[in-house]
């Protein structure tokens, strides 16, 4: 048996082997292990003494080819899928994986015809015609991305990434107006979809519209990687090959963005058991045990982390955010304030501030800090809406409306309450029928969206406008 520290593993050197058996085993790829970490040299021994033991089986030599993919031994990953796709050229799987491997690598040519086989397999698979498309698009070939990704905007499952990819189509054309639309249309599915805002920047910038442009790259800034979820259960299946602590965060993060909490917090528990200073999933946990009510453990985390010394102005902003769940804002504001002395450009913090200081019965506090989360944010949205109110509140109107226009757009699940909350401003102001036109608008999105309850109460208010 191999030892998993293995020095060299060499497949030529098992003489033993039946002939049939050693005709493939000669072409399984030679790796040498010596140089990597100790968690990938066991996996890809394990997965080398499977594939050597049964050389004609496609699904063993593909799965040396996913581990040695999941640990970024690209060269040796590519023979091992070539192999797997002579053995089994109708499993579509192995062109996908090679597919992924190369545009992995940025090879985007090379990737094309391995999408196009996997297409050809597996007609309905939409990842995979996803793939294509994006292959397409970054070769060159606008016409054949654009039709693939113009029946893909039909599915709900990629039509966020397909109206990107309509964006960058029309970019690509010099057509940054039609670019605009796919893109809103895009954040309109997926409000946090970093590349879109990005593509939104590039096609305001195009058509002179800085100011709008710098919003939008602030947006993206916000959340730089996060991505709709694609349903590519392939890709998802390499990222599970690997359980270095790193990776196991990395899932963990991915969970914590889809919801799956509970998933989440035993990842981010699994990646400190591997590796007890990993500053970033202690602090993700206090935000994870807050979203779940489990408050004790949340300030545990958070004075481990204070004690490790690791992100901190991080582990306070997330744990005055739990405080504020708690329904303890008293006790939320100094926390909230020392993450802003470590970053006072933190527009998430100011935003929890001046709600803990609202709460607390700081109006004013509360204004001046929404404004400052705007200032530091101005595609901020949320603080905006904030910002507004307090306006409303102290009675300048004209201010507010100011605020308020300005999140009209997108048209997105939460415009219609910022449309509602414009036209309530706008009747205050005496501006009678642009406050009728802007709840019917509001009226019309809310529908649009299912969100019922706000209809029923933005026709009750037009009820009384009539």
């Amino acid at each position: 048996m191999l030892s998993i520290t293995g020095a060299v593993i060499v497949a030529a050197s098992f003489m033993a082997a039946p002939q049939d058996t050693a005709k493939h085993s000669q072409r399984l790829p030679a790796v040498d292990t010596t140089a990597l970490p100790p968690a990938a040299a066991a996996a890809i021994s394990q997965a080398y003494e499977a594939a050597r033991r049964r050389p004609d089986d496609a699904a063993t030599v593909g799965r040396l080819g996913m581990v040695l993919h999941a640990w970024e031994e690209w060269d040796r990953a590519a023979e091992a899928y070539g192999l797997a796709r002579s053995l089994a050229p109708g499993d579509h799987r192995w062109w996908h994986f090679a597919g992924l491997l190369e545009t992995r690598q940025g090879r985007h040519v090379e990737a094309l015809p391995l999408f196009e086989q996997a297409a050809a397999l597996s007609p309905a698979d939409l990842p995979v015609r996803l793939r294509l498309a994006e292959a397409r698009l970054e070769g060159g070939d606008l016409d054949g991305s654009e039709r693939l990704l113009v029946e893909l905007t039909r599915q709900p499952l990629t039509a966020a990434a397909a109206e990107y990819g309509l964006g960058r189509v029309a970019l690509a054309r010099g057509n940054p107006d039609v670019a605009l639309r796919h893109f809103e249309a895009a954040v309109a599915r997926f409000p946090d979809f970093g590349a879109a805002h990005y593509g939104r920047a590039l096609a305001y910038r195009r058509l002179g519209r800085d100011s709008e442009a710098a919003e939008a790259l602030e947006r993206q800034r916000q959340c730089l990687p996060c991505w709709p979820v694609s349903g590519d259960t392939l890709a998802q299946s390499l990222a599970a090959l690997r359980e270095d602590a790193g990776a196991v965060l990395k899932r963990g993060i991915a969970l914590a963005r889809e919801g799956q909490d509970r998933q989440a917090v035993e990842a981010h528990e699994r990646a400190l058991a591997l590796d007890p200073a990993l500053g970033q999933a202690r602090v993700n946990l206090i935000t994870l045990y807050g979203r779940m009510g489990e408050w004790a453990r949340a300030e545990a985390e958070y004075r481990e982390a204070l004690r490790i010394g690791t992100n901190i102005a991080e582990a306070h902003a997330n744990y005055a955010q739990v405080l504020f769940a708690a329904r303890r804002a008293a006790e939320a504001v100094p926390v909230f304030r020392k993450a802003l002395e470590a970053n006072p450009a933190d527009a998430q913090a100011l935003n929890g501030l001046g709600l803990a200081l609202e709460t607390s019965g700081d109006p004013s506090g509360a204004s001046a800090a929404y404004r400052q989360a705007v200032v530091h944010a101005p595609d901020f949205r949320q603080a905006r809406f904030n910002y507004a109110r307090t306006l409303v509140a102290s009675g300048r109107l004209e201010e507010a409306i100011g605020e308020l226009e300005r999140l009209r757009l997108p048209e997105d699940a939460e415009a219609p309450r910022y449309r509602f909350a414009l036209s309530a401003a706008l009747v205050r102001a005496g501006k009678v029928e642009r406050g009728r036109a802007e709840a019917a608008a509001a009226l019309d999105l809310a529908r649009k969206f299912g969100q019922s309850e706000l209809a029923a109460s933005i026709e009750r208010d037009l009820a009384l406008l009539r």
